[in-house]
């Protein structure tokens, strides 16, 4: 089983979903980085930062007695560099050393595990009595690691490799997994400390030996009001507990490099500022946080999310000690952040059994990406369901099926939910198998199906209220905006939803129209053993509805169960409803189904089912003379069709060539 397949509610969250605040900006916002790149765009700043770093080689290699630059000499099959820090009593003072060594052989080192930070701001330390540079976050480091009183042996990627030698930079990035493995330790560099952290570091500490004394098969039990008291744990309102979550909220979280550099670990301790704690310690808090509900009884959103992946895969790693599969990790680390946006499937190989690619930092950022999706398109057609909609522009030359690594995903894909339920379901196109064919350059795809129908109306996209946004988004806009707009509009949404399923007399395969329709929302899940006991799926709905859609002034519906049973009811449905509709419109089709597809659907697209394919598609055909071309638009569920209905012996496959 794997990670997706474990961890449900821990993956829900952890995705952090960025979201609009409107249906209309939804459709139309993006970060201005992503419609021009410009001086403050941080990949931009990447690129001006290396190439510095290679015209300084360039001076330095010319010229090397008389050079102020550190010159790097080349590296054999299987060397690193070693960065020495020097003992200085000054702490404002750094001074290294680099060394080539072989990771063959018996070496001593860390590994620092940090994010670069804002690249154009650029410092100077002396190496050998030659400049080399180094970002702000990176100094702070150096200085905050280096020891009064001995030598500290360190492999950090912003010095030990070229940066300005791109060959160089994709040999090494292949050996990460040998590094990271291979070291004593690693060192995770938050960053410097604010004003508040040694407060969240001392909570911290606190709530690190309430969880050692805490039996662990109490772990799943929220924490009451009583034992919050007892245990002496600050008020929940207290500025204690936005400190400790603003450790949670420190850049380095959210890279994707981190994913592999804590997996690796034999071990590692977090630094912020002045203060430390064992991962295995930072963890087990946040995972003691997440599981005991603290934020029931906390002012703050305390969300710790962003750890639980990292836990759950280094733990994965360290008892079986095998790798993953590579699309499972490009499913769970979709909305990390990496300055190259190579980095997005770079920066996972070391986990992963399937060397679908090598790395190469000459190549268009397209071109792994394409690499990788037709790769473990030989295996299943499982990678389309990865391709979406996505907040901001898609990178530049990708074929219409190559997901986007480096951009969040609208929608949470079936079948990477981390719900078990919801990929049973999904059995479309029953026990066919997939047989790609690609175009030389690989640039275009062959795949057999057949067009199950077509769109003919479409509603507003679903968007989730203010319990789903990030707390950065949240303060940003404001909560009291968040709760009345943003309800507002989810109200909106849904009530136009269930108007156009009204709207339809009969449903083509029998079932009742609120069947199809409560089912729809729920991707197929059976969520009634989790209701209160006997609750049908009509009254999980019910419950819902009065407790989400109603305007001021209108009355509850009649209901056999008490308030607080509604309220359960409700959770219920709303919990299984989200990841299922998020991103999505519902669709009607022009035989009378119903359906949830991309953001992107309009009326006209095709509904379609694909050979080895576990949910339909949408597709939308792109030349209307032949040879006819299709643009793939994303996975889709559609009621009544997704147990192989549509896919029986009968039915005439057809070639779709996908552009």
């Amino acid at each position: 089983m794997g990670l997706t397949e474990k961890y449900y509610n821990v993956y829900l969250r952890a995705t952090r979903p960025v979201l609009a605040v409107s249906n209309s900006i939804a459709d139309n916002w993006m970060p201005e980085t992503a419609k021009k790149r410009d001086s403050n765009d941080p990949g931009y700043k990447l690129e001006k930062f290396q190439e510095l770093a290679k015209a300084r080689q360039i001076e330095a290699a010319a010229d090397p007695e008389t050079s102020e630059w550190y010159r790097y000499m080349p590296l054999e099959a299987r060397q690193i560099r070693l960065l020495h820090l020097k003992a200085t009593p000054s702490s404002d003072i750094v001074n290294v050393s680099l060394s080539i060594q072989s990771l063959d052989d018996d070496i001593q080192f860390e590994a620092l595990s940090y994010t670069w930070g804002d690249c154009s701001d650029v410092h100077i330390i002396q190496c050998e009595g030659k400049k080399v540079q180094v970002t702000r976050n990176l100094l702070g480091a150096l200085r905050q690691l280096k020891y009064t009183d001995r030598d500290r042996t360190l492999w950090i990627d912003g010095v030990c490799i070229n940066q300005g030698n791109e060959d160089e930079k994709s040999i090494q990035v292949a050996m990460m997994r040998d590094i990271y493995s291979k070291a004593d330790k690693v060192a995770v560099w938050l960053g410097e400390a604010a004003e508040e952290t040694p407060a969240a570091w001392k909570l911290m500490h606190q709530i690190f030996e309430i969880s050692r004394n805490t039996a662990h098969e109490d772990w799943d039990k929220p924490i009451s009001a009583e034992e919050w008291e007892r245990l002496g744990l600050p008020h929940g309102a207290s500025s204690e507990w936005a400190a400790l979550e603003a450790i949670f909220w420190r850049q380095w979280f959210t890279r994707v490099w981190i994913i592999q550099e804590i997996a690796l670990a034999r071990s590692a301790i977090v630094h912020c500022g002045q203060d430390s704690i064992p991962w295995m310690g930072f963890s087990g808090v946040a995972m003691y946080l997440y599981r005991r509900q603290f934020t029931r009884l906390t002012t703050c959103e305390l969300d710790v999310t962003a750890v639980l992946p990292l836990y759950y895969i280094a733990k994965q790693v360290r008892e079986g000690g095998g790798k993953h599969d590579l699309l499972s990790l490009l499913a769970t680390s979709r909305r990390s952040i990496a300055l190259n946006p190579r980095d997005h499937v770079y920066g996972l190989l070391g986990l992963t059994a399937d060397q679908l690619v090598v790395p190469d930092y000459k190549l268009p950022v397209a071109e792994p990406y394409r690499q990788v999706a037709n790769a473990l398109l030989l295996k299943s057609l499982d990678v389309l369901s990865l391709k979406g909609d996505s907040w901001w522009n898609r990178q530049e030359g990708l074929s219409s099926w190559v997901p986007d690594w480096s951009s969040y995903q609208r929608a949470y894909s079936y079948l990477f939910s981390g719900n078990p339920n919801q990929v049973q379901v999904m059995q479309a196109c029953g026990d066919t198998v997939a047989n790609p064919r690609f175009s030389p350059d690989g640039k275009t795809l062959w795949l057999r199906g057949t067009i199950l129908d077509q769109v003919r109306r479409v509603g507003e996209t679903y968007i989730k209220g203010n319990a789903d946004h990030t707390p950065k988004f949240s303060r940003l806009v404001g909560r009291e905006f968040m709760q009345d707009g943003m309800e507002m509009i989810v109200t909106r949404t849904l009530r136009v939803w269930e108007q156009m399923v009204l709207d339809l007399k009969t449903y083509p395969t029998g079932e009742n129209i609120e069947s199809a329709y409560h089912n729809t929302l729920l991707a197929g899940v059976d969520v009634t053993p989790n209701g209160v006991a006997g609750a049908t799926l009509a009254e999980l709905y019910d419950a819902y509805r009065w407790h989400r859609l109603t305007f001021p002034g209108e009355s509850q519906k009649p209901s056999r169960f008490t308030k607080e049973e509604v309220r359960t009811n409700a959770g219920v449905y709303g919990l299984a409803m989200f990841p299922a509709t998020y991103g999505r419109r519902l669709f009607i089709t022009k035989k009378g189904y119903i359906g949830l597809g991309p953001t992107s659907t309009k009326p006209g697209d095709n509904v379609a089912l694909l050979s080895g394919g576990r949910t339909a598609y949408i597709m939308r055909l792109r030349s209307k003379k032949a040879p006819f071309t299709y643009e793939f638009l994303g996975e889709s569920y559609v009621r009544g069709m997704m147990n192989g209905e549509g896919f029986s012996e009968e039915v005439e496959l057809q070639e779709f060539e996908i552009i």
